[in-house]
């Protein structure tokens, strides 16, 4: 019964998971987390700048751009906010502002963009943009995996001696009975 409870409860909560609303909520969830979820941010901020800027420098127009970068956003709550600035653009607004009315992508990227809006290179602002969040990704990888070596060694570490007093422990104690 127990075990027909948990497979039932884990069917639910994988078809929860899939549906939009559950995917939006775990979405949400995600990029609030301390750490990873801002990691996440900077990498999904570095994809769409990149592709933005990417697309507008070939020449495609700019609404079919953002519709472009919001399909390719994994985040459906970022994704959601593309979708908001293309909305807020075909409205008449400038995409520096847009982007800002969002709050989801950093000032750096909205301040970048009204910059490049004025001088007439959002594509060459868009890709100082991307390399930027791309460089700030490596260096924070970098950092993590530095961290996580010694985490791991002590662990690992952990795990080998618990296995070798698993084993020698009951020896020692049979000793004992012995004598």
């Amino acid at each position: 019964l127990l075990l027909g409870a948990a497979v039932a409860g884990g069917v639910a909560a994988k078809q929860w998971a899939a549906s939009p609303t559950g995917r939006a909520a775990l979405d949400a969830a995600f990029i609030r987390l301390p750490g990873i979820g801002m990691l996440a941010r900077k990498i999904e901020t570095a994809r769409m700048s990149r592709s933005l800027g990417v697309l507008l420098g070939q020449g495609v127009p700019l609404l079919t751009s953002l519709e472009v970068v919001a399909r390719n956003i994994t985040n459906s709550l970022l994704r959601d906010a593309v979708l908001n600035v293309q909305a807020r653009v075909r409205e008449g607004s400038s995409i520096a502002a847009a982007l800002g009315a969002t709050h989801q992508f950093p000032v750096f990227v909205s301040n970048m963009i009204a910059v490049g809006e004025e001088s007439g290179t959002i594509d060459a602002a868009l890709a100082k943009v991307a390399v930027a969040y791309e460089r700030d990704v490596d260096r924070t990888i970098r950092t993590l995996t530095t961290l996580l070596e010694p985490i791991l060694l002590v662990v690992v570490g952990g795990v080998v001696m618990f296995i070798v007093l698993a084993m020698l422990l009951p020896i020692f104690q049979l000793g004992s009975v012995v004598q």
